[in-house]
């Protein structure tokens, strides 16, 4: 008897360690990027998220709202200015929201070769997912920095929207290879 109770004590325990493991697995799977992404800093995420090899159609496609659609975010690098379409994602609508009471500025840093990246003067909602970019995207990461890539990545982002027209060449000559001050306001206003 003690040995069919231990038996059947074994076999439960096997299960329940297998279950786990398929739990933990599929955790990591699904959140590991997003998780690694809120807690690294930017430093680390060029350290290995590099995509240099994929094709702009990896781009997710910006999708637009009714709201956002009419909205068009200017963004402007010295006397170089481009149209941004924003996404349909709740921190693209919030972004629009945010310049309908006026421009704000942001000092951008050059960061990987592929990106500038610079802190928002607030925060926006977050809904990270695993994307590759192409020049001319715009991106929310850790909730409060804008980036805008002249080049291609893979990481979990929110998207923010895509400026029309834009190339890694029209976009670093309106940078530069180091830090840029735009401006980010509402055509029109």
């Amino acid at each position: 008897m003690k040995r069919a109770i231990v038996v059947v004590a074994l076999a439960g325990l096997l299960a329940l360690a297998g279950c786990a493991q398929a739990q933990n697995s599929a955790s990591s799977t699904a959140g590991g990027s997003s998780s690694s992404s809120a807690s690294s800093s930017q430093a680390e995420v060029g350290s290995g998220s590099s995509a240099t090899g994929a094709s702009p159609a990896a781009s997710p496609a910006v999708a637009t709202s009714a709201e956002s659609e009419e909205a068009v975010i200017v963004i402007t690098a010295g006397d170089a200015s481009f149209e941004m379409t924003p996404a349909d994602t709740d921190a693209a609508r919030d972004l629009v929201g945010k310049l309908q009471d006026g421009p704000v500025t942001v000092s951008l840093h050059a960061y990987g070769g592929f990106e500038h990246v610079g802190p928002l003067p607030w925060s926006l909602p977050q809904n990270d997912e695993q994307v590759t970019t192409i020049p001319g995207d715009v991106m929310l990461y850790q909730g409060d920095r804008i980036t805008i890539f002249h080049g291609s990545n893979s990481w979990a982002y929110t998207p923010l929207g895509h400026i029309e027209g834009a190339t890694a060449d029209s976009l670093l000559a309106a940078f530069g290879d180091g830090d840029a001050d735009v401006t980010l306001s509402i055509a029109g206003n």
